[in-house]
Parts: structure tokens; sequence; C-alpha cells
């Protein structure tokens, strides 16, 4: 644990991480408080904290003391402490917290990348003894999205959704960072390097959309054939339902491990519906294929395809789950996923008000089927009603129950309907990319969890091998642990053993996809080297007939600058850092210099007014300078010119120049 002390004042306190040969820890401290403790200290805290002090402002001796009091511990408990009133001082808190461990961290040892002390404070528990949620866990827990959309925290979950777990410091490194002498080493080593960003979340989630790809293709394939109703099922329709069944694993066990959570969300019923009919129309197809009387085929494969035809909208409603990596599917989905719920008082009594009249309707037209008064009733809630149908038998009481009816689905409740829609979405708007955030940060912490330690997950059809080979390994695994709880060894062994069979079997299933995927890079990176060739070349011709120094010669490396006016610190030095400003949402930047000291840069926002100031500088010389010129010309004799119509620039009234003060905050 990290080392504290409860007087941040008495002597020099313990760094807050160990760092050591590129490894960031966290140091073993047996005093470190419980996290209970530290929420209580953080909860006190933020309540005698001065009801004039804003919202928006943490003071500097509260993030000592709280650091002092509870170490890297203190960012997750700032925010499960994160409620009521409290809730936005206590993310800003912990966005408080990050930065200054961060800051200790890179001045203790300025060899420590920011990602390595991220991931120790972010995504690691506390070792009390028992589970503790890691900070990132809890953000999500108490839907922390001021927390989430801090620069810092916001930018390190990009990098875990780019790179996975290949930032943590203390994971083992594979033989992929050794330098082979030999050419086939040298393309061994590239292989291993292009399957290991497979580990990542983003290819992870590659890998999903190109087998929805696949998946919609064999679809297309098999309802769009001649010989559905007359022949067995070919090669390619045999992989379609192989990927129908790891569709109906991969929902059996959602249900079974979390039942309420998985109905209760949006995707599901984009998922659940086409699972359920693409089964059914197997079943059906398979039981029309072993009959023996003719037409009972005929009749279970017409129902086979009609399941099967059924299935088209759903699946194209499905890519609203497959891409919701990216942010705009994902705000779509958010948002009709807020209405629906919010709107569900509206459909509830659209049925209550459609029964209703349905039976009195029926009531009085004994003689009609009741089937065809219900198709009446929800062809008239569609804006397609049928008056003579409706009163072929008592015309007087149909006609007023019809009208009632009409008026009551058709103006009232879709008005109600429209209401709520609207008024769900102003509500949801405001914080919408925060719940963004929230979503995404879910999603990402799931992919890195999800697939072990290999971090490889396997969508179906590919749960399917993973069923057969990998999970009775992995049985088997957890029954050595339970007869040998002591055994160290045998336990490392069997981990070793289960990640490894994990590995060649995704490589076996996905094999092709890796292979689509590795030619499409090889075909960009060829045409991205061949267009940065033909640009280099074309600014040199420039430069040559310009008499200028080519850009991509020896001209002047403006790219640490140009990252600090983007706010871009993954384009900076490698051995810079940042940290949000105190009183805005900016990075400011420190380059470390000899010693490991810092010299702090110019703020993103005091560089923008700089240059602008200095544009504005020049044109005003240049007006001053012709104002001047006039002035001469007039003295010496020359004839006047008018020199009302002469450009002044900026200069102020009566010829005077003015210059305005430049106010460089937090510098």
């Amino acid at each position: 644990m990290m080392s504290h002390t409860n007087h941040p004042n008495e002597g020099v306190r313990a760094p807050l991480l160990r760092s050591s040969s590129s490894r960031v820890s966290i140091p073993t401290d047996d005093t470190l408080p419980p996290l209970r403790d530290v929420i209580t200290q953080v909860e006190n805290t933020l309540a005698q904290l001065a009801p004039s002090v804003s919202d928006n402002i943490i003071p500097e001796d509260v993030v000592k003391s709280t650091l002092a009091f509870g170490g890297f511990v203190s960012v997750s408990a700032a925010l499960q402490a994160a409620q009521g009133a409290s809730k936005e001082r206590a993310q800003l808190l912990a966005v408080k917290l990050v930065e200054r461990i961060v800051r200790e961290a890179r001045l203790t040892d300025a060899t420590v990348e920011v990602n390595e002390v991220l991931w120790v404070v972010l995504t690691k528990q506390s070792n009390l003894g028992k589970r503790e949620l890691s900070a990132l866990e809890a953000a999500l827990q108490v839907e922390a999205t001021t927390f989430l959309s801090s620069e810092i925290v916001s930018t390190f979950v990009n990098d875990i959704w780019n790179e996975g777990n290949q930032i943590d410091p203390n994971r083992e490194k594979r033989p992929t960072n050794t330098t082979p002498t030999s050419g086939l080493g040298r393309l061994w080593k590239k292989v291993l390097n292009h399957l290991e960003r497979w580990r990542t979340p983003r290819y992870q989630n590659a890998l999903i959309i190109i087998v929805a790809l696949v998946y919609i293709a064999l679809y297309f394939f098999i309802v769009n054939i001649v010989e559905y109703m007359n022949n067995w099922p070919s090669v390619l329709e045999w992989i379609f339902y192989l990927f129908v069944f790891g569709e109906v694993i991969s929902e059996l066990q959602e249900i079974i491990l979390n039942p309420v959570s998985h109905f209760t969300t949006l995707s599901t019923w984009f998922i659940l519906p086409p699972t359920a009919l693409l089964f059914s129309s197997f079943v059906f197809r398979m039981v029309a294929l072993h009959c023996t009387s003719r037409m009972q085929m005929i009749r279970h494969l017409y129902t086979s395809y009609i399941l099967l035809c059924f299935v088209a909208p759903f699946l194209f409603l499905r890519l609203i789950v497959w891409l919701d990596a990216f942010e705009t599917i994902a705000k779509i989905e958010i948002l009709i996923g807020k209405a629906l719920r919010d709107s569900f008082w509206v459909f509830a009594m659209l049925v209550v008000t459609v029964v209703g009249f349905w039976q009195a309707v029926y009531a009085i037209e004994v003689d009609e089927n009741v089937w065809t008064v219900l198709k009446v009733l929800v062809m008239g809630a569609l804006y397609a009603p049928d008056f003579d149908a409706t009163t072929r038998y008592d015309p007087i009481p149909n006609t007023l129950l019809f009208f009632t009816y009409l008026f009551l689905v058709t103006v009232v409740l879709t008005s109600l309907l429209v209401a709520s829609f609207i008024a769900s979405y102003l509500s949801i708007y405001p914080s919408l990319h925060g719940i963004y955030l929230l979503s995404f940060t879910r999603k990402t912490l799931a992919a890195l969890h999800s697939g072990d330690d290999t971090g490889l997950i396997f969508p179906p059809l590919g749960n399917l091998p993973e069923l057969i080979f990998v999970k009775p390994l992995l049985v088997l695994a957890y029954r050595s642990s339970n007869l040998h709880p002591f055994d160290t060894a045998r336990r490392e062994k069997w981990a070793k053993a289960y990640n490894r069979v994990r590995e060649a079997v995704w490589i076996l299933v996905y094999l092709p996809v890796v292979l689509l995927v590795s030619l499409a890079e090889v075909i960009y990176n060829l045409f991205d080297r061949l267009l940065g060739r033909i640009t280099r070349f074309i600014l040199a011709r420039r430069s040559s007939f310009d008499g200028e120094p080519s850009a991509a010669g020896g001209g002047r490396d403006t790219r640490d600058l140009a990252s600090v006016l983007r706010g871009n610190p993954a384009t900076a030095s490698s051995t810079s850092f940042h940290h949000a400003g105190s009183t805005n949402n900016h990075y400011y930047y420190y380059n470390t210099g000899a010693g490991g000291l810092t010299t702090p840069q110019i703020p993103n926002d005091t560089l923008r007014k700089i240059f602008d100031v200095l544009d504005r500088l020049e044109n005003r010389a240049d007006a001053i300078e012709r104002r001047l010129n006039g002035i001469e010309k007039q003295l010496g004799g020359a004839p006047a010119q008018d020199s009302d119509a002469e450009d002044d620039g900026d200069l102020g009234p009566e010829g005077r120049f003015e210059v305005e003060t430049l106010q460089i905050d937090d510098y």
C-alpha cells in the first residue's frame, strides 16, 4: 500500500508510488487506514468547507491533507463519497488528487510515464484483505461524469481503449521486446507484435464488427437462395447456424449470470428477438426435413422461412449494438433507450385503451370475428381506420365508440408520446456527453477484463470452440486450486497452460480475420508512405523554386509548439507530463530538465493570447510606419496626400497608439 502519515507536516513523507526498473508499484504499508475511514475523512472534509468557497474550487491544503491521510486510496474514497450536495466537489477533489499523485511521482522519478502512474492509481484496488473498488469502478458506480470528463482521466481511458493492458507497468513482458538479429526472427517479431495488438479493446471491438458483417452477409445469402425449401443446408448455411448456436449460448450465459441487468438493457431487445427467431427457424427446418409427409414438410419449411424473413429488421437494428463504440451511435442508443423508458406509461395507456374499446365494439357487433375487430382498432391507431367494417351492424353506437377511440389514440395519446419524447431529450441532452463517457468507460473496462489475462474475447461463433476446448481446462484449474489451495506453483502452472490454450484456440478460429486486417494495414501503410513521399517531393520542388528551405529538410521543428497549441500531450516529448490547471480545464506542460527538475511551459490559452497580441502589434507597427512616412512627406514640402485616406490600421483616436493590457493568468 501507499505509505502515509496522519501528520503531513512531520518530517518527509514516503513516496506515494514506488518505481524501479520501469515498473510502478504500490508501497506496502500495514498502517494504511481502511477505506471506510478514508471515505469518512473525505466526507467530513467536504462538509467543513466554507459555504463561501465555490463548488468548482478545491483548496490545495484539502488536497494535501486528504492525500497524506489516505494515499492513493483517497481517489477511490473521494469518488465513493460523491453523494448528495457534495457530489460535484468530491469529483473535483478526486481529479485534484490524481493530478497531485502524478506530479509527485514524476518529481520523485522523472523516468516514470504518466500512464504507468495512472494505471496503478485508477485501475488497481487496495490490498486490504478484501476486494475494493478501483477508482474507475467507483466512478462508474456513483456515475461520476465530472471525474470521467476531466482531461487527464478521459485521455487515460482512451489510452486503455487503444493499448489495453500493454500500458500496465507491472505486466509480464512478452518475448516481443527482444531484438532479433536474423531476418526470420525480425519477421516473427512483427507477427507477434501484430498479435499483441489484438489484445486491446479497440482491436477486439474491430473483431466484433467484422464478425457481425460476416454474420449479416451469411444471412442475406440464406434468405435469398431459391433452394431453401428443397434441399438440405449447404456448407455456408451450416456456418450461419453455428453463428446462431453461438448467439444462443451467449444469451443463455448472460441470462443465467446477470438476469436483471440483462433484461433491463436496451441492447438486449435488439439481440434476443432475432436470436430466438433464428433458432426457431432452424428447429422448424430440421423438423421439416425429417418429416415423412410431404404436406407437413412444406408447411414447416414455409414457417421456417417466414421466421427467417422476420429477422431482417432486427438484424439491422443490431447494428446499433455492434457499432456502439462510436460516439455518435452510442449517443443515439442512449437517447432511444431514455425516450422508450420514460414513455413506457404512454404505451401502457395505449394497450389499456385498445383492450377496453375492443371489448366494447365486439360486444355490440357480436356476429363479427373477434380478431377482425382487433385488426380494425389497430389499423385505426396507425391512422388507417376502416369505418365500414366498424359500423356494419349497429352504426350509431359503434360510430360514437370508434370516433371516441380515434380521438383518444390519435390525438391525446400521440400528443402525450411526443411530449414524453421531447421531455426525455431535453432532460438528457445537457448531460449526454457525460453519460456517453460512462458507457464508454464501462465498455472499456469490460473489454479489458473479459479475456482473462490474455485480453482475447470469443464473439460468436468463436465461443463454441471456447466452450469445448478452453472452458473444461478452466474447470480443471479451479478444481486443482481447491484441492491444493496453498500450492502456488501448481496454480501458476495451470494459469499458464490455460492462457496458452486460449491463445492457440483464438488464433486458429479467427486467423482469417487477423490475416484480412493485416493485409488492410499493410496496404494502408504503403499508401501512407507513398503519399508522404509525394508530399515531400512537391514541397522540395516548391522550395527550390522559391529559394526557401524545405519543410521536409532542415527546417525548424515545431512539433512541440504545435502539440502545446493543440493541447495534445501524446505528440509532445516523451519526458513530459501534464495535469489540468487549477482554474480551467486546459493542460499545463512540464518538461523534465537536468536533475529531474521541471520547468513550466506557458498554458495553452495564454500562448494563444500572446500570439494574437503579437499579430496585432505587427499590424499597428505597420500602421505607424505608414503614418510617419506621410508626416515626413508633408514636412519635406512634398505634395500632401490625403492623410485621412491613409490606412491608420489600429491607431486610436487622434493618431495615438493604444496598447491593451494582456492579462496572463496562472503563469
